[in-house]
């Protein structure tokens, strides 16, 4: 525990000033005649200097460096922002440590030596301890907390101590130093919080240090799942005043399609996604201004609601041409359309717009062009606008900056090789191979000060536990700190945290009454192929489809390649019934594919190239297959009806009226449907075009298929292999093509032809089909009345399933739920 000196000043980082306030006020009752303060606060209270904020320093740096010469060897990294805020950092350092000589023998040094002479005349106000050597400084009253100080503070820590100012340290016996090990980075956070609640400390006494700042947000997420309450002293910025800034002055800096979007995005989230869309989409083109032509790849309907969009995008834009108009010298009305934009803003918001303004208006003479906003917004994105806690409560939450004896018991966690002890060294263009020809401290002795810091820092806490984690969040391994081992004079023991957290898994139930109303609510229900199919890959699918009526948002593109445009190709070379398909070479498909393409090159004049790749694509598919449909009319002597088969069949089902429409077939978007037809039976007057001789289906939709080399023979005493040829394995190729596109046949009996022969094998007929669809019908319409909804699931099911948020991990593989029966 620390004890508070009366009348004095303390100097503690800035998130720790709350802290320090509660144990000030439970100590005394009051806080009166007691400063606290940062140290960087406070030396500069000591002094008047005309310091200028940083942004103002880059800006003058900036203009120092406008004529450097070209023969400089960063000469062409003079307007970069992280350049200048390198050169800002060390001109701070070697200013504190009042360094005047600097190496000049190669060509590098050479050229940061200019930069240096620039730069160092350039009243930045940086203080070094000259500044404070004459001032009258009461250094008796001084006490400065003991946490990790950085390089800086540290000097100046050094300096106050030396000169009469005290140490703030823990009085109280300290407890061993707690060393554990834990398999993952969680692992060790759930350990940090079981220790708090077995032991039964309170939560304002415990103080949580993490080696990296990134994971704060898992802690808080453990914390939250056990009720432990909490601070965090670094909280993450939800203002969004900075990011509005930024989207104007990136705009008006460089004013394109990318910045534009950007700007409508953050300033309007609710209004500026079809503008954006219809700005991504059709960037140059004027839709009015073009008529829409009939092809196979965009609707009439589809281009109607484009134009639609295009006039409301226009409408709006126009209603926000001021946007336009904005230039560099309307800071004050775009600060006023920023305020507007937030109706009810919180601290946290206005405190980042006056930052902003602040700096803007600081650095506004040296903005005379667009190019000059540059290095505002750099400085700006990499600003935290992290706001400090207003209050504290429980278990505070920090990073080893913070760690301190204010708390009885402290955790340290994540302090693994690679994040502790993460000394500080020069690199960059001022290097430590430059800095160490220089008179600025010794890398030796710079390093040896860090770590007193750091280790005398860990020593003074009263109840210390440190936790390592053997793997991250990935899994990769994670060695332990040989400096931390050795300080401490031991390996860490392992800890073994039993996971508590249970598996929320979603549990889907439909009673037999509910599902009464929801499937059978008549004496009459209907079905189809696509029904049995969604509850064969999903019952669960099924029940939201069907049964809730849940539709899955449509994520269409723009352009759709389906099997439209096959039959348009077909159709348009009148192959049907006029011509014979032997006769459509590759260059009439190639001339017809690109007739379909032709509007929508007109409309997306910017994927022309794309396009030209698809019509060579599809040319080539459409060409092979057409040899397919060549079979039946060269070989079968057959014709085909562009038509599908439609199922209308109904059938009895426990009282119940069940009617069966629809395909017959799994639904294909690239296929194109066709009725088999005997021009022979046409002309004698019979003439089926409802099912004819069977269904065939054409796909766009091509598949790899392997194909033996070698055909093997065992019926010898010596077993031979003969090499298949191209010719035969394209006609093995086409065959099985042929075979496998029949959906379903009619023919009669006694066929002749061998490749008809195959079909009738290997291929139901109608009243198979329909026969083995009203089975599976009555199969689903029986698990369904029954309420079995459950997800289990085909394979491959959940891959583009629209309703996977609401199934979540509930989904489980037919596979196992067959395993567990």
């Amino acid at each position: 525990m620390i004890s508070i000196p009366d009348r004095s000043i303390i100097l503690a980082p800035g998130a720790l000033h709350l802290s320090l306030y509660d144990t000030i006020y439970k100590q005394k009752g009051n806080c009166l005649n007691i400063q606290i303060n940062t140290i960087s606060t406070y030396i500069h209270s000591l002094t008047s200097p005309n310091e200028k904020s940083e942004i103002e320093i880059l800006y003058a740096y900036k203009q120092a460096l406008s004529t450097l010469d070209e023969t400089n060897a960063f000469a062409s990294s003079k307007d970069d922002p992280d350049f200048l805020k390198t050169c800002l950092d060390f001109i701070r350092e070697i200013t504190l440590y009042d360094v005047h000589d600097f190496p000049d023998t190669t060509r590098k040094e050479k050229s940061l030596k200019q930069i240096i002479d620039r730069l160092l005349p350039i009243d930045a106000g940086f203080l070094s301890a000259k500044d404070l050597e004459k001032l009258p400084v009461p250094f008796e009253r001084i006490w400065i907390l003991k946490t990790d100080l950085s390089v800086q503070e540290q000097y100046w820590a050094d300096f106050l101590l030396a000169r009469g100012a005290h140490r703030l340290c823990g009085e109280n016996e300290k407890e061993k130093i707690r060393y554990w090990s834990c398999a993952n980075a969680r692992k060790e956070m759930e350990a940090a919080a079981q220790t708090i609640l077995e032991r039964q400390w309170r939560a304002d006494e415990v103080f949580i240090a993490v080696a990296e700042q990134k994971d704060e947000e898992v802690l808080a997420q453990i914390l939250d799942a056990r009720c432990i309450p909490y601070t965090m002293l670094h909280k993450r910025a939800r203002t969004a005043v900075p990011a509005m800034f930024t989207a104007v002055l990136s705009y008006l800096a460089d004013k394109n399609m990318d910045t534009y979007c950007t700007l409508i995005r953050t300033l309007a989230p609710d209004q500026s996604g079809p503008v954006i869309d219809w700005l991504r989409q059709f960037e140059g083109v004027d839709l009015e201004t073009i008529p829409y032509e009939d092809n196979a790849l965009i609707s009439e309907a589809d281009y109607i609601s484009w134009q639609e969009e295009a006039a409301h995008a226009k409408a709006w834009m126009a209603q926000h041409a001021f946007f336009d108009e904005w230039t560099i010298s309307d800071m004050e009305p775009i600060a006023q359309y920023i305020q507007s934009l937030i109706a009810q803003p919180d601290q946290e918001d206005l405190d980042a717009f006056d930052w902003i303004l602040h700096n803007y208006v600081s650095v506004q003479a040296q903005i005379v062009s667009e190019a000059d906003l540059g290095l505002f917004i750099a400085y700006l994105k990499k600003h935290p606008f992290a706001p400090a806690p207003d209050s504290i409560s429980g278990v505070l939450i920090g990073t080893r900056r913070e760690l301190s004896a204010l708390r009885p018991h402290s955790f340290f966690l994540g302090a693994h090789a690679k994040a502790f002890p993460a000394l500080q060294t020069y690199t960059g263009i001022f290097d430590e191979s430059y800095v160490r020809r220089t008179s600025l401290p010794s890398l030796k002795e710079r390093l040896n000060r860090q770590r007193q810091s750091v280790f005398s820092t860990l020593e003074q806490i009263p109840d210390l536990m440190i936790i390592v984690p053997q793997s991250d969040y990935a899994g990769k391994t994670l060695e332990t700190s040989a400096e931390l081992e050795g300080w401490i004079g031991r390996y860490p023991d392992f800890v073994y945290v039993r996971d508590i957290d249970v598996r929320s898994v979603p549990k889907f139930a439909l009673t037999p009454a509910d599902a009464q109303s929801l499937f059978f609510s008549g004496e009459r229900c209907t079905s189809s192929f696509a029904k049995v199919s969604t509850y064969s890959k999903c019952p669960l699918r099924y029940y939201l489809r069907f049964g809730l009526s849940l539709k899955g948002r449509n994520a269409t593109d723009e352009v759709r390649v389906d099997g439209s445009l096959l039959s348009r190709v077909l159709q348009k070379a009148k192959m049907l019934h006029d011509k014979q398909y032997a006769e459509l070479s590759y260059d009439d498909v190639l001339q017809l594919v690109q007739e379909e393409f032709a509007f929508a090159k007109k409309v997306f004049p910017m994927r022309a190239r794309e396009f030209d790749s698809l019509i060579i694509e599809y040319a080539h598919r459409i060409s092979e297959l057409v040899k397919t449909l060549d079979v039946f009319e060269t070989k079968l002597h057959l014709s085909l009806l562009n038509k599908k088969y439609e199922l209308d069949r109904s059938f009895d089902w426990k009282g119940t009226s069940v009617e069966m429409k629809g395909s017959i077939a799994t639904y294909d978007p690239m296929a194109v449907s066709f009725t088999v037809l005997d021009p022979e039976l046409e002309k004698a007057g019979i003439y089926d075009d409802q099912g004819g001789l069977g269904m065939f289906d054409l796909s766009l939709k091509q598949t790899a298929q392997q194909q033996p080399a070698y055909k093997t023979s065992y019926r010898s005493a010596v077993p031979s292999a003969q090499f298949i040829s191209q010719p035969q394995m394209e006609e093995n190729v086409l065959t099985d093509r042929f075979v496998k596109g029949w959906v379903a046949q009619d023919l009669p009996a006694g066929m002749n032809a061998p490749l008809l022969e195959m079909v009738q094998k290997k291929v139901d007929t109608y009243a198979q089909k329909e026969e083995k669809l009203q089975e599976e019908a009555s199969s689903v319409l029986e698990k369904v009345s029954l309420g079995q909804i459950e997800p289990v699931h085909a394979a491959g099911a959940c891959v583009y399933c629209p309703y996977k948020l609401i199934c979540r991990n509930g989904a489980i593989r037919l596979e196992d739920a067959k395993k567990g029966e």
